[in-house]
């Protein structure tokens, strides 16, 4: 209303304007009253239509209005009515929820005596775990301890074998040592017994020595020696039982004795030419020719042979002796085969019995 009575005003201002500002005629007055009734009567229905606007706005305002207090007053019973029931509802809840705060409690009780009984059977768990791998590290340490403890007795055991085999070997050669010197001790006394015999006898045949004692000793000393048996086996029981004639007998009997017998009877006739051509044999590589010795040269090289104490070689040219001189010389000649063989045979256990005592030391 207010924009209409403004344009209204405005219209006829400007109408005041025109007709101040010149003279109209009439039928131009006429003309602009015509136009401004015209002007009038549209304004006045726009004013019409805006306050028939205005009153419809007015009451859809006044029926929106009554609808928002009509609301508000639904929504203010049902806000009552909600708290009414939010009363009921929280005391309900209040009662509810010491129920399940009881059914809570319950269960977190139950909870807490289940959880303890889990803990507890993960402790005994973890115990018994704990226990078995403590008795199974102590089962390896007792089976490392014993595998060391092993090895060391067994290294041990195999030095106290190796001792126990150095000493049965040492024990072995200490008993050939023992042996080799009884043997090597008991041969020089048989060396002994064939070079002087009884050293108290009065005759030849007094001062010959059975040679059985010292045999048997050597006998005993070792047993299993082949070589040494094969020896003392080698001696004629004559040896053995009665002895030989001492080296100084011997001597003493060719120089004193056979000698002379033989100087006697050599110029008769021979009568063994096999056995001379024996000796030729056997004297071949000599440094004198046989066939050019006669029966006194023979004697007179075996007197020297034997001065100097070779008996072999007067044995050996002696052989060359023939007739008479020859069997008178033939009872020496076996004598000291037999004394040269029992002297042999004596320095080869000597020598066996050295190269057994050198060996068992060394």
């Amino acid at each position: 209303l207010s924009l209409t009575f403004s344009r209204l005003t405005n219209f006829n201002c400007f109408y005041t304007i025109l007709i101040a500002d010149r003279r109209l005629n009439e039928e131009e007055l006429n003309a602009l009253i015509a136009h401004a009734h015209l002007k009038v009567d549209q304004l006045r229905k726009q004013l019409a239509e805006q306050q028939v606007r205005e009153e419809q706005n007015i009451a859809s305002a006044l029926e929106e209005q009554k609808k928002s207090q009509s609301k508000l007053t639904e929504e203010e019973i049902n806000l009552k009515h909600c708290i009414m029931v939010c009363g009921t509802y929280r005391f309900q809840l209040s009662t509810q929820r010491k129920l399940w705060e009881a059914e809570l409690e319950e269960k977190l009780q139950r909870a807490a005596a289940a959880h303890s009984e889990h803990i507890e059977e993960v402790v005994r768990v973890q115990r018994s775990l704990f226990e078995i791998e403590e008795k199974q590290k102590i089962e390896e340490a007792v089976v490392e301890e014993r595998s060391q403890l092993s090895k060391e007795i067994a290294a041990a055991q195999g030095k106290l074998e190796g001792i126990e085999t150095a000493l049965k070997s040492r024990t072995s050669q200490d008993v050939e040592n023992r042996r080799a010197k009884q043997i090597w001790i008991a041969s020089h006394n048989l060396i002994d017994s064939v070079i002087h015999g009884r050293r108290s006898g009065v005759d030849d045949d007094a001062r010959r020595k059975p040679l059985a004692t010292e045999l048997q000793m050597i006998r005993e000393a070792d047993s299993n020696d082949e070589f040494v048996a094969c020896l003392v086996n080698a001696l004629p029981d004559e040896t053995i039982y009665n002895g030989v004639y001492t080296e100084e007998d011997l001597k003493t009997r060719f120089i004193f004795q056979l000698y002379k017998i033989c100087r006697r009877v050599a110029k008769m006739d021979e009568n063994n030419v096999g056995v001379f051509q024996y000796g030729l044999s056997y004297l071949q590589n000599g440094k004198f020719d046989p066939i050019t010795l006669d029966s006194y040269e023979i004697l007179s090289r075996a007197k020297s042979f034997v001065a100097e104490g070779d008996l072999n070689s007067a044995v050996r040219i002696l052989q060359l002796l023939t007739g008479p001189a020859r069997f008178v010389a033939r009872d020496w000649i076996n004598d000291v085969r037999a004394h040269l063989e029992a002297r042999f045979i004596a320095e080869l256990l000597v020598a066996h019995a050295a190269v057994n005592n050198y060996s068992s030391i060394y």
